[in-house]
């Protein structure tokens, strides 16, 4: 009983430093310090598994990932890739309903924390041509830019999924990707198709319409080459996620335009040192919840109380996902809770497929969802304005997960 209770007692810690904006790390951490000192263990265990968690291979892996992506994510917009794409896209596509589209879709790819007001101003441009409202605007710029969580190998959180599960993160990735082929299409279906479409953002891209069509192709390649070549060599050529991030920095860093560049601080903030640290805090802190035998005992009670496993595979992370407004949070809780429910020859994949949905839907419905807050302000809208045109689409989106989930453990 008493580890039941340090444990929301060290939810609610992390939950309420979280919500006044203090690092996730220094959360963490103290989280991690609760659980230490009321697990009930010896203190040589205790510290013996604090170094387990925080120096295993796979936490180690996750970190050096996240750091990557980071400075990947750095590069590629103080070097100009970012706004060269955007520019190339319109040209390319001739259509700026699919450059909103894509530019949001294509800076969330990578880990952030409020990181919409990077895509902001670049769809409120765009927006502007549409001559869409501002409602539209921050919705068009949350739903488009949180899809790629469901098919993007550089999200954290699905990093981190696979490495708590053991699942392989393609895996994962193979079900987890229609749902984010409904959000986009629905988003678009909703909030672009009656829009008329409208040229060129600028003089320059005039200029750029009059070059060939192979000329425009050739300069959206250059432009998005790191980001291209690390997926490639991720999803097609199956290198490791680390080595194909590296050669993405390597690229960016090899093309990019640096001058004006400041170099030491790109190396020095780039890389994201406190997510990075962050990231290691919930490792740690899920290793020592798997240490906990009380905790297990309740969930296992819960479970054999008569509750199905679809049940709180959807009700737990749901509810860390709405108090927490982390997605990693909920993923490093919710996953090594529920796990160990499952018996031999279930269908972990979909299990997992599920509760990274449930997590994914209460996390973007938060009302203290950092990404909802900075947009709705930078678009001067009210929370409730906007939510009630992004719910018909997230529902589509979780519904699309249940129909995964009930046909595959059926014939799995």
């Amino acid at each position: 009983m008493i580890q039941i209770i340090a444990l929301l007692f060290a939810l609610g810690t992390i939950v309420f430093l979280v919500t006044k904006k203090f690092p996730l790390y220094q959360a963490m951490l103290l989280g991690i310090f609760i659980i230490a000192i009321t697990m009930g263990k010896p203190p040589a265990h205790t510290l013996t598994l604090l170094w387990r968690g925080l120096s295993s291979r796979t936490t180690i892996e996750l970190v050096l990932a996240v750091g990557l992506i980071s400075l990947l994510s750095r590069l590629l917009k103080d070097f100009g890739f970012l706004e060269n794409i955007m520019k190339s896209l319109v040209v390319f596509l001739r259509s700026v309903k699919l450059t909103l589209v894509l530019i949001p879709a294509i800076i969330g790819l990578f880990p952030k924390i409020g990181g919409a007001i990077v895509s902001a101003p670049l769809v409120d441009a765009l927006g502007e041509r549409l001559q869409i409202s501002q409602i539209v605007k921050t919705s068009s710029n949350l739903i488009f830019r949180h899809a790629v969580f469901y098919f993007s190998p550089f999200n954290p959180s699905l990093i981190l999924l696979s490495s708590i599960t053991g699942i392989e993160l393609l895996v994962i990735l193979k079900y987890l990707f229609p749902l984010g082929i409904v959000n986009i299409a629905a988003g678009y279906f909703l909030y672009l198709h009656r829009t008329r479409d409208a040229g060129p953002l600028n003089s320059d891209d005039n200029k750029a319409k009059e070059g060939s069509w192979s000329a425009n192709f050739k300069a959206l390649v250059f432009y998005g080459a790191p980001l291209i070549i690390s997926l490639l060599l991720f999803l097609l050529f199956r290198f490791s996620l680390l080595f194909s991030l590296f050669i993405g920095v390597f690229t960016a860093l090899l093309l990019g335009d640096k001058r004006g560049a400041n170099f030491r601080d790109i190396f020095m903030k780039g890389p994201d040192p406190l997510l990075m640290l962050g990231i290691a805090g919930i490792m740690v802190f899920q290793s020592l919840i798997g240490e906990m035998e009380g905790l297990f005992g309740l969930v296992e009670a819960i479970a054999g109380s008569g509750v199905p496993n679809f049940i709180l595979f959807v009700a737990v992370p749901f509810l860390i996902g709405w108090i927490s407004a982390s997605f990693s949070i909920t993923i490093g809780v919710a996953a090594p809770l529920l796990f160990p429910l499952l018996h031999a020859g279930e269908s972990e994949v979909f299990y997992a497929v599920l509760l990274y949905a449930s997590g994914f839907f209460s996390y973007f419905v938060s009302p203290i969802h950092l990404c909802q807050i900075v947009s709705n302000n930078y678009f001067n809208v009210r929370g409730f304005e906007v939510y009630k045109i992004q719910y018909p689409i997230l529902l589509m989106a979780f519904i699309t997960c249940l129909l995964i989930f009930g046909i595959g453990i059926k014939i799995v």
